[in-house]
C-alpha cells in the first residue's frame, strides 16, 4: 500500500509541475498579444517598419595560404583591367586629343610601372 501512496503522491506533483508550465506558457502568449495588439502596439510597429535591416555582401580579403614552416604555397595578386572603346560615339577625336595627357598621367601614377609619354604613346598608337 505504501507504494501506491508514493505514486499518487508523485503524479500529484507531475500534474501541479505539468499545470505551471502550461500557466507560464498562456502567461508568455498573452504578453506577446498584449505587446502586439495593445495600446502601444500601433506605436511599437511603427517602429518596427521603420528600422531596417540591409544585407550587404563583403567580400572577404584574400590572403595567402602558408606551409607549415611559414613558406608561402599560394598567394592572392589583385589585378586590373582597363578596356576603352575607341569606336563611341561620345569618344571623338577632338576629346581624346585634349584629354589624353591627363588620361596617361592618371595610368602612370595610378600603375607606376611606366612613364606618362609611354602611357600617352600607346594609347595614341592603339586609337
Amino acid at each position: 500500500m505504501a507504494g501506491m501512496e508514493i505514486k499518487k503522491d508523485i503524479l500529484k506533483r507531475v500534474r501541479i509541475l505539468y499545470f505551471f508550465f502550461i500557466l507560464i506558457g498562456l502567461t508568455v502568449f498573452g504578453r506577446m498579444l498584449w505587446i502586439q495588439f495593445g495600446p502601444e502596439g500601433e506605436d511599437l510597429r511603427s517602429k518596427g517598419n521603420k528600422i531596417t535591416y540591409e544585407r550587404v555582401n563583403i567580400p572577404a580579403d584574400r590572403g595567402d595560404i602558408l606551409a607549415v614552416d611559414g613558406r608561402i604555397l599560394a598567394s592572392s595578386v589583385p589585378s586590373c583591367e582597363i578596356r576603352m572603346d575607341f569606336a563611341a560615339r561620345g569618344l571623338t577625336d577632338e576629346i581624346f586629343n585634349s584629354q589624353v595627357d591627363s588620361l596617361a598621367y592618371r595610368l602612370a601614377t595610378f600603375f607606376k610601372d611606366k612613364s606618362e609619354a609611354a602611357y600617352k604613346a600607346k594609347l595614341v598608337n592603339a586609337g
